[in-house]
């Protein structure tokens, strides 16, 4: 409708609108501060809270939020990269990563590509592959920090911990930062305590590459034994 056939409630919420849309466009086009300004403008907004609000799935508003957290962490990386970073710049890096050739919506016809293949856990279940890449094996990813701090639920953590590692059928490399980003600010990291329920002989650490490997009879049984116990732990 016409601003003239509007309530003056509507008429101020538009003018509000409009102004931060004003402010933060004055603000993003300011060199140096794009992920700042980006997470400010998330903060003003209340978008975490409305996801809250919005959602009666908890895990489901989690990972939403924390994709929030990767947007911010994306500009950062963004303007490190660039000489003269812009939000335009950075939208156009995203909408170019995240096309993909049509015709390609079946989950078969993307597994059997010659390519690696990025999923979750929970989806990788009842799929192996020669090679597997666990990747971010750190405190508050597996386990998650919500089954830490709040659900206190490890042993299902641990199982999914279980999902993971079973889906290698030769080699399973498991990774870790020693400092991520979130929001554009650097922090510590430290490793899965799932790591340290594995046996040391299963283990080839790259910091030990001087180490001789183990024969394949001796991993063999240690992976045996290994697995034997988680499977009893989880009552499988």
């Amino acid at each position: 409708p016409a601003a003239e056939e509007m309530g003056e409630k509507a008429r101020q919420a538009c003018a509000g609108l409009v102004a931060l849309f004003e402010k933060y466009k004055a603000r993003f086009r300011q060199p140096g501060s794009l992920a700042g300004t980006g997470k400010a403008f998330l903060a003003e907004i209340g978008l975490e809270e409305e996801i809250r609000r919005g959602s009666d799935d908890l895990a489901q508003a989690r990972r939403r939020i924390e994709n929030l957290e990767e947007v911010v962490n994306a500009m950062a990386a963004y303007e490190q990269r660039e000489e003269q970073p812009t939000l335009a710049g950075f939208l156009e890096k995203v909408s170019l990563l995240d096309s993909e050739e049509p015709g390609r919506d079946g989950k078969e016809k993307k597994l059997a590509r010659d390519a690696v293949t990025l999923m979750s856990l929970h989806s990788s279940k009842g799929l192996e592959f020669p090679i597997v890449f666990l990747v971010g094996f750190e405190e508050e990813f597996l386990p998650h920090k919500k089954s830490i701090h709040e659900t206190f639920d490890i042993d299902e953590e641990r199982r999914l911990c279980y999902v993971g590692i079973t889906r290698a059928r030769q080699r399973l490399v498991l990774t870790g930062a020693r400092q991520r980003k979130k929001y554009g600010q650097l922090q510590a990291r430290e490793p899965s305590r799932f790591l340290g329920e594995i046996p040391g002989e299963l283990l080839h650490r790259s910091e030990n590459a001087e180490k001789p490997p183990i024969s394949e009879k001796d991993q063999e049984r240690l992976a045996g034994s290994f697995f034997s116990g988680i499977k009893t732990l989880l009552g499988e």
